[in-house]
């Protein structure tokens, strides 16, 4: 289902450049390697100034994907029209995320709305800009509901359930 959602997505955007955030570099090649198809620019890995820059400066239209392009990005105007939230990026569970979470359960979902409010910065870069965001894992629903404190007015009024 995730496949189909995200290739109906990208072909309503088929003219923009847009950016796929993932979790992790496999969610990332398991996508391309579904949507063949598609112009996709793995950001990732020594080389991910130079595909930043190639995608910058390109003047066709292709997506950006990856676990790397939350934080550092500057996508303004026609860089990036939509964005794809693939899973929301919570923190992985290593020993010391694990101790943290048992001392305070509020600091892991904190944690993921923050990456997640960075990841919607990348497209959205001053007050004349715009860019469709779109989130398609289920958990989103339950983290807002649970931690809408979190989340910024800007975030929260730009929802829409769809």
């Amino acid at each position: 289902r995730a496949i189909s959602k995200i290739k109906e997505l990208l072909d309503l955007h088929e003219n923009e450049k847009g950016v796929i955030h993932t979790s992790s570099n496999e969610q990332a090649f398991w996508i391309m390697d579904n949507l063949k198809e598609y112009p996709f620019m793995f950001v990732g890995g020594d080389d991910r100034n130079l595909i930043l820059k190639e995608f910058t400066e390109s003047k066709d239209s292709c997506i950006l994907i990856g676990a790397s392009i939350k934080d550092g990005v500057d996508l303004k105007d026609d860089l990036c029209r939509f964005q794809i939230i693939f899973k929301i990026p919570y923190p992985q569970l290593n020993e010391q995320v694990k101790y943290r979470k048992s001392l305070d359960q509020s600091w892991y979902f904190y944690q993921a709305v923050m990456s997640l409010m960075q990841a919607y910065g990348r497209g959205i870069r001053d007050k004349d800009d715009y860019c469709d965001m779109y989130i398609i894992d289920s958990n989103f629903k339950y983290l807002f509901d649970y931690n809408k404190s979190f989340f910024n007015e800007y975030f929260t009024e730009a929802i829409k359930n769809k």
